[in-house]
């Protein structure tokens, strides 16, 4: 079995058939919900999964407004990948945006999401952010993989990305003390 490599994606990575492979599926059986001031463990049921034009609209984000990408790859096939977006958001301009972090389906639970977390943590670090700021999917599973990681809930709610997808859970990983 080929190991899997790490590297930084590079504009002449993003063919458009670079997601055919990848499977995202996601079966959803409980998320946590922000209500009255605290989150609570809900059953909510519902499968996560792209569609072809989502596919195709992922591979144009991983470079959008300059943002850095990286990718886990087995041979040519991408298994894994994470975007760090440049934009800082903050009180003051301290965090960096982990934009995606998606891990192929059947390469799942075997340290890759891990590795491209540190890979685009580090990379916000060496830019100067202090924190990362992850929109992250309220799955109770993804959200067990971010605490286990060292992310907790952010100290600040950005209000943009909150109204783009208000299920999600607003999280920070410390990359440097202020």
């Amino acid at each position: 079995m080929e190991p899997i490599l790490y590297r930084r994606l590079m504009p002449c990575d993003c063919r458009p058939d670079l997601l055919d492979e990848f499977i995202r599926y996601q079966k959803v059986e409980r998320c946590w919900r922000l209500e009255e001031g605290g989150w609570v463990l809900r059953d909510v049921s519902f499968i996560d999964d792209w569609t072809p034009q989502q596919r195709s609209r992922r591979v144009l984000e991983l470079f959008e407004d300059g943002a850095v990408s990286f990718g886990a790859f087995r041979g040519s096939r991408l298994v894994g990948f994470s975007t760090l977006s440049l934009n800082r958001i903050g009180s003051r301009n301290h965090f960096m945006v982990l934009h995606f972090l998606h891990v192929s389906q059947d390469f799942r639970r075997q340290g890759i999401g891990k590795a491209l977390l540190h890979l685009s943590a580090d990379e916000a670090l060496r830019l100067g952010a202090e924190k990362l700021y992850i929109s992250s999917h309220s799955s109770y599973e993804t959200q067990l993989f971010y605490h286990a990681a060292g992310c907790t809930l952010a100290s600040e709610i950005d209000p943009y990305l909150s109204a783009l997808e208000p299920f999600d859970v607003p999280l920070e990983l410390i990359l440097r003390e202020n």
